[in-house]
């Protein structure tokens, strides 16, 4: 323990250097963001260690563990921001929410509120809220789903 103790005494900007390449040499093989913001602390600490080179080990250690939390926490706002913006097709993997106002007329009918209907070329399962029995060739559109079976309503001119 005293031989560590020892050299924390002993340590250097160039020190913090390499450790913080070595950090991001094994991020690239580790393939998440995990290792960037101590990353990003050593060069830091590396950089105020060059400019204080007196700096006490346990300062430095102090240094190293902010910085760190401050580029995580910062990546985090900015990637957050992005996140929160959305999408311009937001529903592009959700099938159902894409037929939400869509109109179909229906080929055989809902018997006791349930039946079929066809969308480009996917046959879906419908069902009507209300239970209704509809007649073939009576238009519905789609006003939800229930996990992959459409709700509809009938349209009424």
């Amino acid at each position: 323990m005293d031989v560590l103790i020892g050299w924390l005494w002993a340590i250097e900007f160039w020190h913090w250097w390499a450790f913080g390449l070595a950090l991001l040499a094994l991020e690239a093989f580790v393939t998440t963001t995990v290792l960037v913001w101590p990353a990003a602390g050593c060069f830091v600490a590396g950089a105020v260690v060059a400019l204080v080179p007196e700096l006490d080990w346990r300062y430095q250690v102090l240094i190293l563990a902010l910085a760190s939390g401050a580029a995580a926490f910062a990546w985090e706002h900015v990637m957050g921001r992005r996140r929160r913006a959305g999408s311009d097709r937001p529903d592009l993997n959700v099938r159902t929410a894409q037929y939400l106002g869509r109109r179909a007329v229906l080929a055989d009918g809902l018997r006791g509120g349930r039946g079929r209907v066809t969308f480009d070329d996917s046959v879906w399962q419908v069902r009507n809220e209300t239970g209704e029995t509809l007649a073939p060739g009576t238009e519905v559109e789609v006003i939800g789903a229930d996990g992959v079976t459409l709700l509809v309503r009938r349209v009424r001119d």
